[in-house]
């Protein structure tokens, strides 16, 4: 390398001051400069078509004079921002997914604060419930696609499973459940360091102020990795004082959300004792069983997902009781999910998941080059039905655009 005369050391002390000062207290990990939501990112044309206290359901503009009758729901994490869906021009899987004719919908979640303490996973599970009633009004389907991203995973596979237990599977054409683990037994490795006691403490503390930062939520999952998250990070901000990349998904990462206390002691109840698998959880008065999920579903992992490992994914997609396609893509946690055609290093693994384990499963999958957008498109487009002209306008007269 070029000597610097010490200014990178300069540089990289300023840089240090400046991130000792930010809400995380670690080295950076993106160049927030070039990026804001509305333009750079989250830009794809749609409406507010529904608000309620806890989210807004989103309808994105078709992009093609035809649709296929049977619209796609996404559920982001509870404590993620929506437009993880709509990142820039040719990495958005609302764009996407518009250009093949498929009429996508997105829940965007409530940022919580201490007043929104009680909300519990029964609160998303009805919310999910009513924005699906709201999705099959606008299109006039009675089917919809459902389609959960991590926790947004485990709180559409409740969904679904509640659904069931009214009689009421049949609203679903499909599930898509991606990076998402459901049985904890091959949990993620964040359950490895929580004792019932150390859970005890942290529900308390995290109740006292009603909420869990994404803050310090953000920390934690850093901490997970943090040679790829953390010091590599330390090395290329300070001591070579260089910038931290401009990535969109990075930045998305950081622009993290709160999670209300109820939900957070819901979540560690489910991490701790595996209630799901076992058909011990009620979800608003039913006891729910993923047995009972009939449909059938799409299960996405991560080839080197840290936080939802995708052997824990696989194990997880064999709970439900319908016919199950499981792919395996390259990359990291969203960024195995939020994985657009183009890249000449993207591969996907894809099979049923009928072997019993997914080293197993690895063993017989099929290699694919490219992204595993195009195999779920092609999938879901076999469930969609037929297709219909584009609607001209968002919304429809029970659910008029808001904004």
């Amino acid at each position: 390398r070029q000597d610097q005369g010490g200014h990178n050391f300069v540089r990289g002390a300023r840089q240090y001051r400046r991130d000792r000062q930010g809400p995380t207290k670690l080295p950076a990990s993106v160049d927030p400069t070039n990026f804001k939501v509305g333009e750079t990112l989250a830009n794809s044309k749609g409406a507010v078509v529904k608000r309620e206290e806890r989210y807004e359901l989103l309808q994105y503009a078709p992009l093609t004079d035809e649709v296929y009758k049977v619209p796609i729901l996404i559920v982001p994490p509870m404590i993620s921002k929506f437009y993880v869906v709509d990142l820039a021009p040719g990495k958005s899987m609302v764009e996407y997914l518009a250009t093949k004719g498929i009429q996508p919908f997105a829940v965007s979640w409530r940022n919580v604060g201490r007043r929104h303490a009680d909300w519990g996973i029964d609160d998303y599970v009805q919310s999910i419930v009513n924005a699906i009633e709201a999705v099959r009004n606008i299109t006039g389907s009675k089917q919809v696609h459902l389609v959960g991203f991590c926790a947004g995973g485990i709180a559409t596979t409740l969904t679904a499973a509640y659904l069931a237990s009214q009689g009421k599977i049949g609203y679903l054409a499909s599930m898509n459940i991606n990076v998402t683990v459901t049985d904890m037994e091959h949990g993620s490795p964040m359950m490895s360091f929580m004792s019932p006691e150390l859970a005890k403490a942290a529900t308390a503390n995290i109740r006292r102020k009603g909420y869990l930062s994404g803050t310090d939520l953000a920390k934690t999952f850093a901490w997970l990795r943090p040679t790829d998250m953390i010091w590599n990070n330390f090395v290329n901000n300070y001591y070579l004082g260089n910038k931290p990349p401009a990535l969109d998904l990075l930045y998305w990462n950081l622009d993290s959300m709160n999670m209300p206390a109820g939900l957070h002691a819901d979540m560690l109840e489910i991490g701790l004792n595996n209630p799901l698998p076992k058909g011990e959880m009620t979800i608003m008065g039913a006891k729910v069983d993923p047995a009972e999920i009939t449909c059938d579903a799409y299960v996405a992992a991560g080839e080197t997902d840290h936080i939802t490992p995708w052997p824990s994914c696989y194990q997880s997609s064999k709970l439900m009781g319908g016919k199950t396609r499981f792919v395996l893509s390259t990359g990291g946690h969203i960024a195995a999910v939020i994985h657009p055609e183009g890249s000449p290093k993207s591969a996907y693994w894809l099979g049923e998941n009928a072997e019993p384990d997914a080293d197993r499963w690895l063993d017989n999958a099929e290699h694919h080059s490219g992204s595993w957008w195009q195999d779920w498109r092609a999938w879901l487009v076999e469930r969609s039905g037929e297709t219909k002209k584009a609607p001209r306008r968002l919304g429809n007269t029970k659910h008029k655009p808001i904004e």
